[in-house]
């Protein structure tokens, strides 16, 4: 049947014919249209299932003569009715537990069941031997795999498939649109098995919006920007290390005091081992002036615009409040 030679032609051996039978389970997703039509254009008679009515309803539209239920296990006696005890040449396979099992029953001699799913492929599930008598022969599909390991083999596929489709060999997939803004909802539609065809993102052609992304998408540290760390301490140098290694262009740092031998050192290493530019402004951000002279430092690098990260503490000076003079606490909770 051509159904595996074109759309698993890698993985299923021997040549196929026309006229074969075939189970095509799960026929009205994406991907089970996709074989329906491919079978149907090589003159193939395929038995579909699908796991609601109105998906039955619409394969029968299509002309699928013989439409079973995916979701009970009454599809095997059903295809052994209807091929009077012969089985069927190929089963193309996304179901699992026992509607594997008796999918893989339904072979004929010589029949080839290709695996497409991925769930007890993943879980090592196991399978009886027993249809393997028949010869038959069990293939599992993973198109990801194919890609990494020969995409010249797969690529030849796609483009004979690309022909048929051109010469229309093959007729376009049903297709239902989403905008991206609303890509949540395509993917409940997907995991409710609610669809028929294909799901597809569509995106806005003009106006704006407010889309999704994954966090990976959207950094946090521009590398055009200067940053404003409050603090040489421990924690000061964690965040400008972390800024530099995000590759920040330079970042301004403030500590009532000069830094140590050692923190000048850390300092050092960032702009050795990132190209970052360093630069410490000594005040208290609570005293006037001290604030504006650690932007100005910022923006002193060129065609870098301020951001700001901060890493306020309490002074390590400040002695518990039962004993300490007014002035320690005004310290803590003046105004940066």
């Amino acid at each position: 049947m051509c159904l595996s030679d074109r759309l698993v032609r890698l993985a299923v051996p021997g040549p196929a014919a026309a006229g074969r039978e075939g189970v095509i389970h799960s026929a009205s997703g994406g991907t089970g249209l996709a074989a329906l039509h491919l079978a149907r254009a090589c003159g193939a008679e395929v038995l579909a299932t699908a796991g609601s009515e109105t998906k039955r309803v619409y394969l029968r539209t299509l002309g699928v003569a013989h439409v079973m239920d995916s979701r009970t296990l009454d599809f095997a006696d059903q295809v052994r009715d209807l091929t009077e005890g012969r089985g069927v040449d190929v089963v193309l396979n996304s179901l699992t537990g026992p509607a594997q099992s008796a999918s893989l029953d339904l072979l004929a001699h010589r029949g080839r069941f290709i695996e497409l799913g991925k769930r007890d492929i993943y879980a090592s599930t196991r399978l009886g031997l027993l249809p393997f008598r028949r010869n038959v022969t069990f293939t599992g599909v993973d198109v990801l795999m194919m890609m990494q390991q020969d995409p010249d083999l797969l690529a030849e596929g796609y483009r004979e498939l690309a022909g048929m489709l051109a010469d229309g060999s093959l007729p376009l997939l049903s297709v239902t649109e989403y905008p991206v803004a609303d890509a949540s909802s395509a993917f409940h539609t997907m995991a409710s098995a609610w669809h028929t065809g294909k799901l597809v993102l569509t995106s806005p052609t003009e106006g704006t919006g407010t889309l999704p992304v994954r966090p990976d998408d959207a950094p946090v540290v521009r590398p055009d920007a200067s940053y404003l760390v409050t603090g040489l301490g421990g924690l000061g140098l964690l965040v400008a290390r972390w800024l530099a290694e995000r590759g920040t262009a330079a970042v301004v740092l403030t500590s009532r005091t000069k830094p140590n031998a050692a923190t000048r050192t850390a300092l050092d290493a960032l702009t050795a081992d990132f190209g970052t530019r360093v630069d410490i402004v000594c005040g208290d951000l609570a005293e006037p002036g001290v604030a504006d002279t650690l932007v100005r430092a910022a923006q002193d690098t060129p065609g870098t615009p301020c951001a700001a990260s901060s890493t306020p503490r309490p002074s390590s000076r400040t002695p518990p409040l039962p004993t300490s003079p007014p002035p320690y606490w005004r310290r803590p909770g003046t105004p940066r």
